[in-house]
């Protein structure tokens, strides 16, 4: 689970580094904006997750203040990097 995070923390740093060198440089979209936004939620919920095994493990029991936290986070992420509807009609039939 560590080299999971550890590795969208590289994935975060290297789009970041590849939108703000291309041309125009230091201009990003909005496109650009919520892709980064996105998987740096991703990392934020995956450190989430490590901290609620890392507790049950530990023997503390389930902490609910972490899971709905989690739970919070991945349903705000959806929300906010959810892609625009009328390009993709078919695919978001479930949402």
């Amino acid at each position: 689970m560590v080299f999971v995070i550890f590795f969208g923390i590289i994935d975060v740093a290297y789009v970041m580094y590849n939108k703000i060198t291309e041309a125009p440089y230091a201009m990003m979209t909005i496109d650009d904006l919520l892709e980064t936004f996105g998987a740096f939620l991703a990392v934020l919920i995956a450190i989430e997750i490590f901290l609620n095994i890392t507790l049950y493990i530990r023997g503390d029991g389930i902490a609910v203040k972490f899971v709905v936290a989690m739970a919070l986070m991945a349903i705000s992420r959806k929300v906010i990097v959810i892609p625009d509807m009328s390009v993709h009609q078919g695919l978001f039939w479930w949402l």
